[in-house]
């Protein structure tokens, strides 16, 4: 996986093909979290498939603490 800090949080970026799965989950548990806007949930993330394509979605700032900084490799503000 690939971090890298935002203006508006973090994007998660699958490095590998066989990373994509992981983004796909991260994304369906962001559009059922409550405390995600609609505009979050639409705009900051991009699912796809194919041999060269790297899922990616941007965790917000608010919510990127504890055990999903954990997750994602223990960046954490």
């Amino acid at each position: 996986m690939k971090i890298t800090e935002t203006r508006n949080g973090y994007r998660v970026q699958a490095s590998t093909q066989r990373e994509n799965p992981a983004i796909a989950a991260m994304v369906a548990l962001l559009a059922m979290a409550p405390e995600i806007t609609d505009d979050e949930r639409h705009r900051h993330s991009e699912l796809a498939d194919g041999q060269t394509w790297r899922n990616w979605c941007e965790i917000p700032a608010r919510i990127w603490s504890g055990p999903m900084a954990a997750m994602a490799g223990g960046l954490d503000n």
